[in-house]
């Protein structure tokens, strides 16, 4: 690309550092980039945009003078989010909503800090491969707190000279609000609520893609496709089957890509990022399920089901109560090229199983997309 200016990502880690694509590709888009390209270096990330218009400007001054109508919009709910009922806020909004609810003693100020760091951004920061000594962030907790879910791999403990203490992970303000950005447009989120024993557990499932190489047209319709994905299966009924039948990491994937659309096309490999939070009622939070896999081909075999099967994501709901084993396996399949056949013959045993508790016009819509569902394993495998 001639006359391009590059980008990196700090290198605190893959997660965070893709978290932190999204959102620079996010603001490139929406200050107009005219051509943009990334490529994933270890785990951090090499952006080149062409220079010129408001890239220029954002090189040499802050976001606030361009006056970007989706900055403005986000700041507007931004500052009255305290006051809203959540059912009113904007659907980027309510995702930051939601993921602070699980620790909000830790989170209270997110938004606030948010704004502030919307009103300063500034991609010079981002021309320096070495970022993180210049703006002493890591461990030396002079800067912003990396909340949980933007530094999934960072405990609140840190081993230092044959002792343990207690150390926040910084990062700067810009990091902070690409990050946060990358976390509400570029990754789907699910809430899973368990009621065992009178406790209630909340699972948050977060899922985003790191691809290797990718052009800014390319991310943006990942993003387009995911930024509205905040699914809920809240406590109660037939969803305290999670809890003793329990949901795979590969199983969560391919229901959380199941909604919204699914037609990411991408010329190089690409993985799938996947991380959850465990909040218990009065008790601990932790981080489960740090997961990294191959994602073209669950990607593509989405696709290709939703396209053979588009009631696929009302059965991909009962299938997930039901047998989430069975997501697992359809994803293993199109992943591994495992036994299609064998997928397909218990798919038809749970629609069998659905038809006799009641359930007949799932169970009508499984069996007649049954065949469609094994056309495009067997592809996948082939």
């Amino acid at each position: 690309m001639k006359n391009a200016v590059e980008l990196y990502t700090p290198g605190h880690n893959v997660f965070t550092d893709t978290l932190i694509m999204h959102g620079l590709m996010r603001v490139l888009s929406w200050i107009g980039a005219d051509e943009g390209e990334v490529e994933r270096i270890g785990e951090r990330y090499k952006i080149k945009v062409k220079k010129g218009g408001n890239v220029n400007k954002l090189l040499h001054g802050t976001i606030e003078n361009l006056k970007v109508k989706s900055i403005e919009d986000l700041k507007v709910m931004l500052n009255v989010y305290s006051t809203m009922n959540r059912d009113v806020l904007s659907s980027t909004v309510k995702k930051l909503h939601d993921i602070r609810s699980f620790n909000r003693p830790a989170t209270t100020n997110w938004p606030v800090v948010l704004n502030r760091g919307l009103e300063g951004l500034n991609l010079t920061p981002y021309t320096t491969v070495d970022h993180i000594n210049q703006y002493d962030e890591g461990r030396k907790q002079k800067g912003e707190t990396a909340y949980l879910p933007l530094g999934p791999i960072y405990g609140k403990y840190v081993s230092e000279r044959y002792t343990i203490k207690a150390a926040r992970y910084s990062i700067c303000l810009n990091c902070l609000t690409l990050s946060t950005l990358g976390l509400i447009y570029g990754t789907g989120i699910a809430l899973l609520e368990i009621e065992q024993q009178r406790k209630r557990k909340s699972n948050y499932y977060y899922v985003t893609i790191a691809p290797t190489k990718a052009t800014l047209d390319e991310i943006i319709l990942f993003q387009k496709g995911v930024e509205e994905l905040n699914i809920n299966l809240r406590g109660g009924g037939r969803w305290r089957s999670y809890a003793t039948q329990g949901v795979t990491t590969l199983a969560t994937m391919l229901y959380l890509f199941s909604y919204g659309e699914t037609v990411f096309s991408f010329d190089y490999p690409v993985d799938i990022l996947m991380w959850g939070i465990e909040s218990e009622e009065r008790g601990p939070i932790r981080i489960i399920e740090l997961t990294r896999v191959t994602g073209k081909k669950l990607l593509e075999a989405i696709a290709r089901i939703k396209y053979k099967i588009p009631e696929w994501p009302r059965i991909a709901k009962v299938v997930i109560a039901k047998d989430p084993a069975l997501l697992h396996a359809i994803a293993g399949s199109a992943i591994f090229g495992t036994d299609p056949y064998n997928v397909v013959r218990e798919y038809r045993r749970l629609a069998d199983e659905i038809s006799k508790e009641g359930e007949k016009e799932v169970a009508k819509l499984m069996k007649e997309h049954g065949a469609g569902l094994a056309e495009v394993l067997l592809k996948l495998s082939a």
